[in-house]
Parts: structure tokens; sequence; C-alpha cells
């Protein structure tokens, strides 16, 4: 709640529009903007804009499943790869590109350190 109320401020929504390059709805901060801004037809369109344009709508819950398990599939590898080939292969890389660089100026993590168990 602080935090929406923080950004519904009059300064903070107007900082807002001119970081981010987004239009507001805040009427306030709108009073605020540069004319260049307030008459662009990106950030505000007219009504017929409006009128011609499509807007995304909430798919059903059994569509974003199949969207998500499609996704986790092409992340992975897809689903007859095995899993740890990419995360051996990323090893194997990693030892290929130390034993062949100049490792020793570049900050790293050593791998063995990360996998042991508690640190001593």
């Amino acid at each position: 709640e602080e935090y929406i109320n923080f950004m519904c401020r009059t300064d903070i929504a107007l900082a807002n529009v001119k970081k981010t390059g987004y239009s507001t709805p805040h009427s306030e901060a709108y009073k605020y903007l540069d004319d260049e801004i307030k008459n662009s037809p990106i950030f505000y369109p007219d009504e017929n804009i409006i009128k011609n344009s499509q807007i995304f709508i909430n798919l059903p819950d059994d569509i974003n499943k199949q969207i998500d398990e499609l996704w986790v599939e092409v992340k992975s590898g897809g689903t007859t790869e095995n899993p740890w080939f990419l995360f051996v292969f990323l090893i194997f890389f990693y030892q290929i590109w130390f034993a062949t660089s100049n490792a020793s100026q570049i900050p790293y993590i050593m791998l063995d350190t990360c996998l042991a168990s508690p640190r001593r």
C-alpha cells in the first residue's frame, strides 16, 4: 500500500514518466508534462486510433498452462533431451575457457566451492 501511495504522488508520477518514457494516467502529473509529450499521439493517441486498436485479453487458464509448458520445453532443450546435458556442457565449456584464457586476472568462483557441502 505504501509503495502504491508513493507512486501516486504527483512528483513521483511525473518523475516516472520522464524516467520510463511511458504516459501517465495521473491527471495532476499530466498538467506538468511538457507540451511536446501532452500533444504526442504516441503518448496520448486520439480516440480514432484507440477505437481502431487491438487490446490484449487475459487468456484462459488452460491456454496459459500450455504456453508455460511449451516455454519450459523450449528452455530445457525439448522433452527428449537429458536436462543434465546442458549442465555438463557448460561445465566442460567453462573448463576449456579457464584453461585457455588468462583467467588468473579475471575474478571467478571455483565450481567445486559452489557445489561443496557447508562452507568451512
